[in-house]
């Protein structure tokens, strides 16, 4: 001990934090807002983003450099503007011109800047749409989904963005229309993500004596 008193924090700073042990806390309120002020993300919250979507996170900072750290802000800035870039597709577009940024990264940035209308492409919920396709629980009201992975053709990944984007964008109006527009999308991804691993949990205990 050297003899210097710590300061415990005020009961606030304790909630305060507490609320930020879920990150989504920090990105879908803090950042949302930040950015919707701004203009754009700042590099720190950009990292931020794709540290919690894919962890790529050490290999961009290292490859960081003032260039780099400007095109993240003008994307965002272009991205935030529906002036500049009027449709989703040109928000993408806009978004993969940054080096090691591919769709899923994207969308986990599209989804914090616009909750209300772009989800997160997660695997769990894109392969439970997926296995709904194949029984025909999704009918031509909601659209389907062919494949059982994300294509890793650039090109075509980004269509399945675009269709994944739109089933979910039907489903959450229709199975959560009690909530807020802003969180339907987000709640709906939780959902099909619990729902996929409940599964996967049931599976593995089954086969447990």
């Amino acid at each position: 001990m050297d003899g210097k008193m710590v300061e415990i924090p005020k009961p606030t700073k304790f909630r305060y934090f507490a609320k930020r042990y879920d990150l989504e806390w920090l990105l879908f309120n803090r950042f949302h807002k930040a950015a919707s002020v701004r203009g754009f993300l700042t590099p720190k919250e950009f990292f931020t983003v794709v540290s919690w979507r894919a962890d790529l996170t050490k290999d961009l900072i290292k490859k960081s450099n003032v260039k780099l750290r400007e095109k993240i802000r003008a994307a965002t800035r272009d991205v935030l503007d529906d002036g500049v870039t009027k449709t989703l597709r040109e928000k993408l577009e806009r978004l993969l011109q940054i080096r090691g940024v591919g769709i899923p990264v994207a969308s986990a940035v599209l989804a914090v800047c616009f909750p209300d209308r772009y989800a997160v492409l997660d695997p769990r919920a894109w392969h439970f749409l997926y296995k709904w396709s194949k029984k025909g629980q999704l009918n031509r009201q909601w659209g389907s989904i062919k494949h059982k992975t994300v294509s890793t053709d650039k090109n075509q990944a980004l269509r399945d963005y675009l269709n994944y984007n739109r089933i979910l964008s039907r489903l959450a109006d229709y199975a959560l229309e009690d909530l807020p527009r802003s969180k339907r999308l987000r709640n709906l991804n939780k959902a099909l993500w619990a729902f996929e691993s409940e599964m996967k949990m049931r599976r593995f205990l089954r086969g447990l004596k």
